[in-house]
């Protein structure tokens, strides 16, 4: 993990990473991939460091297991990580009603609040997407605002929701053992089934259709700048459903930034690109006033 930074433990799920001195101004969430390993993740961590060295990190993380929960858990599980945001990240821009003897109910009190803080979200393939719109909707139901932000960057997502590309995803995502691949595939069908009959029925709603609006709604997100990176040899996530959510993005007066690399592995853009995220950081709108991005030379 990133060197020189104190690690607060929120939850199994999340952790807020501290610099030695941080901007109480400056906070960027990382919604990781599922089941992604922890030296991988720091490779993500230890570029927002580069490039935002004062900014608090709180890294959300997501396991196979917790994507087949019902959203009333997953929701159960983020409320450490809302809790932050909201009182950490978000500030009174009115004072309270000092009308005598009259206290503001929760509901009231949340509708005066907006952030000071400058808050990026990063989300990593379907598994982080996922996450990251559970936490909106979370926060959208306690504060009864959208989460005011910088910009969101949307790495490796989203795909089109489709049962045969979640089934690839949840295949793909292990060793190359024809054995276990086998084994996992007949897993895979029988956790999916169900879940695709309670789509069909109209039970819930496809959870990776629920993903590719929400992020897009501003009913839950309080900015129109987003970044997309991609790539058309990633296994996993088609790069032209990507393509399709940033043609949406466009059509709803979004400010649209695109990186579609030719041979980088899905979640793998920071090994052999790392200038790209950095650049994605440095010209979100208005980013360099409101972050201060430090950004090094031989990555500018």
């Amino acid at each position: 993990m990133p060197n020189a930074m104190h690690v607060q433990i929120l939850s199994p799920r999340s952790s807020l990473f501290i610099p030695e001195s941080p901007d109480p101004d400056q906070l960027v969430i990382v919604c990781s991939w599922t089941d992604a390993q922890q030296k991988h993740i720091a490779r993500y961590l230890q570029l927002h460091k580069l490039v935002t060295p004062r900014a608090k990190i709180l890294l959300i993380q997501t396991t196979a297991v917790t994507l087949f929960k019902p959203y009333a858990w997953q929701r159960a599980s983020l409320k450490p990580a809302a809790q932050y945001i909201i009182e950490n990240a978000v500030a009174d821009s009115q004072k309270r009603d000092s009308s005598p003897g009259r206290e503001p109910n929760q509901h009231e009190h949340c509708r005066n609040r907006r952030s000071r803080t400058k808050i990026l979200l990063h989300s990593l393939s379907n598994g982080g997407s996922l996450t990251a719109t559970q936490l909106l909707i979370l926060l959208r139901e306690v504060t009864h605002a959208p989460l005011p932000l910088i910009g969101v960057i949307m790495d490796s997502s989203p795909d089109s929701g489709s049962y045969k590309q979640s089934h690839n995803a949840m295949v793909r995502t292990q060793p190359p053992s024809k054995p276990r691949r086998a084994a996992v595939s007949l897993l895979a069908h029988a956790a999916l089934i169900p879940i695709w009959a309670s789509y069909i029925i109209g039970a819930r709603e496809n959870s990776q259709l629920e993903m590719r609006r929400i992020i897009l709604d501003r009913h839950y997100v309080d900015t129109l700048n987003i970044r997309y990176v991609y790539s058309k040899s990633d296994k996993i996530t088609d790069w032209r459903d990507v393509l399709v959510h940033a043609e949406e993005a466009r059509g709803k007066g979004w400010l649209v930034e695109e990186y579609k690399l030719v041979e980088s592995a899905h979640c793998s853009h920071i090994r052999s690109n790392p200038e790209i995220l950095c650049h994605d950081l440095k010209i979100i709108h208005d980013a360099r006033r409101l972050l201060k991005f430090n950004v090094p030379a031989h990555l500018a």
